[in-house]
C-alpha cells in the first residue's frame, strides 16, 4: 500500500506536527508501506528530493506555505495517481490535498492538531485582518468532506464534534513517543535551581509574549534567575517581534537564547534547568509536555487544551492565563512548590498500530 502525505512542512522544519509526521512516515515504511511526502521547500539549502529512512521526500518549489496552498495542485495530482491513500493535515496543505485526491478518486484523511475557532481573535502578532482570514480559512477546511478526521487528543476530538464533524468520521489517535530514545537522554546531572527553559516552535498560540512580560515583571522582584529560550528564527515576522519585545523589556541579561539545536544538544540544554514552561493559549497534544514527563522535568503549564491530558509528573498549572499569573507560577517553580500526578506515557507502538488499522 502506498501512503502519500501532503504536508505544508516536514523535517528539518521544527514543530510538533513535523515530529509526528516524521515518526509516522518512517514507522509506516517499517510496516511495509510505501511512503511519499510532498511538502514545501522552506529553505533553499535543503534538497528538492531525497530518500530519508526509506521515506521518499519531494519538496515542491514553494518556500511560502500559502503559495503551496494555491499553486501545488498540478504537482499533487501527478503523485496522487500512484497512491492508495492521501493523508494531509491542517491547515495550508488541506485544500490542495483534498481537491487533488477527489480529482484522482482517492480516499483522503486529515489530521487536525487543533481547532482554534474564536481563539484566532485572541492571539498576538497578527492583525485583525489576518486573524479574520485565518478564522475563515479554518471554517472552510472544516466544511470539506474528508473521509476521516484524525484527532491527536480527546480535547481535539471534542473540538471537532463541537464544530459539527460527525462522530463516525473522527478517529482519536494520540501522538506516540519513542521512550527508548528519550531514556537514552535522561541525565542524572544536578539541575540549576534558578534556571528554567522555554523550547519549541515560534507560533502565535505559544504564549511566548506572556512569558517575556512575566520575566520582565519577575525581574523587578529578583534578578537571581535565568531562562533558556530555545527557539527557531522562523517565522521571521514572529521572531523579529519576539526579539523586539526582549529589547523593549530590557531582559537580555535574564535570557540565554539558542537556535535550532541538534537533538543531543537540545536535551542536554533543557536538563540544565529545573523546569520547563509551557504558556500556550491552546495545545492539541504538546510533545514538549510529553517529553518533559519522560525526562522527569517539572512543567509550569497554562493547562489549556490538551495540556490537561499530556502534562504529568511534577507540574504547576496556571489558574488563568496572563503574565501576572505566569509570574506567580514561575516563582512557585523556582521555589519547587510542585503538584504531582502519575506520569502518563504515549507509546509509539500504540500510535503505529492505530494508524496501520486505519489505513488498512
Amino acid at each position: 500500500m502506498h501512503i502519500l502525505f501532503v504536508l505544508e512542512h516536514y523535517y528539518p522544519y521544527i514543530g510538533g506536527a513535523e515530529k509526528l509526521f516524521k515518526d509516522l512516515a518512517e514507522s509506516m515504511t517499517k510496516q511495509g508501506f510505501e511512503v511519499t511526502v510532498l511538502t514545501t521547500r522552506h529553505n533553499h539549502t535543503i534538497p528538492k528530493h531525497e530518500i530519508l529512512n526509506k521515506v521518499n521526500i519531494v519538496r515542491l518549489p514553494f518556500k511560502n506555505r500559502f503559495l503551496f496552498t494555491f499553486f501545488s495542485l498540478p504537482y499533487l495530482i501527478k503523485h496522487i495517481r500512484k497512491a492508495d491513500i492521501v493523508h494531509t493535515t491542517s491547515y495550508n496543505a488541506a485544500f490542495p490535498a483534498f481537491f487533488a485526491a477527489k480529482y484522482c478518486r482517492k480516499p483522503v484523511y486529515i489530521t487536525f492538531h487543533e481547532v482554534w475557532d474564536r481563539l484566532w481573535f485572541t492571539l498576538p502578532f497578527y492583525s485583525l485582518i489576518s486573524k479574520t482570514a485565518f478564522y475563515l480559512f479554518e471554517k472552510m477546511i472544516l466544511l470539506l468532506p474528508f473521509d476521516k478526521y484524525i484527532a491527536v487528543s480527546n480535547y481535539t476530538k471534542s473540538c471537532l464534534l463541537e464544530v459539527g464533524i460527525k462522530k463516525s468520521k473522527i478517529v482519536m489517535i494520540y501522538n506516540g513517543m519513542d521512550y527508548d530514545r528519550i531514556e537514552h537522554y535522561r541525565s542524572s546531572l544536578i539541575r540549576q535551581k534558578q534556571l528554567f527553559t522555554y523550547y519549541g516552535r515560534l507560533g502565535a498560540s505559544k504564549g511566548i509574549e506572556l512569558l517575556l512580560e512575566a520575566i520582565f515583571e519577575l525581574k523587578k522582584e529578583t534578578s537571581l534567575f535565568k531562562c533558556q529560550l530555545i527557539i527557531p528564527q522562523y517565522p521571521h515576522a514572529v521572531y523579529v517581534a519576539v526579539m523586539d519585545l526582549i529589547s523593549t523589556y530590557k531582559i537580555n541579561d535574564q535570557l540565554d537564547i539558542y537556535h535550532e539545536l541538534k537533538v543531543d544538544a537540545l536535551y542536554q540544554t533543557i536538563q540544565k534547568g529545573s523546569f520547563v514552561v509551557i504558556p500556550s493559549y491552546s495545545e492539541g497534544f504538546c510533545f514538549v509536555a510529553a517529553e518533559c514527563a519522560a525526562l522527569n522535568i517539572p512543567v509550569v503549564s497554562s493547562g489549556r487544551g490538551a495540556l490537561k491530558e499530556t502534562v504529568s509528573g511534577k507540574y504547576i498549572e496556571l489558574e488563568h492565563l496572563d503574565a501576572d499569573q505566569l509570574k506567580i507560577s514561575l516563582k512557585k517553580g523556582l521555589l519547587g512548590q510542585w503538584q504531582e500526578r502519575e506520569p502518563t506515557q504515549f507509546l509509539m507502538r500504540d500510535m503505529i498500530d492505530s494508524y496501520v488499522q486505519l489505513y488498512q
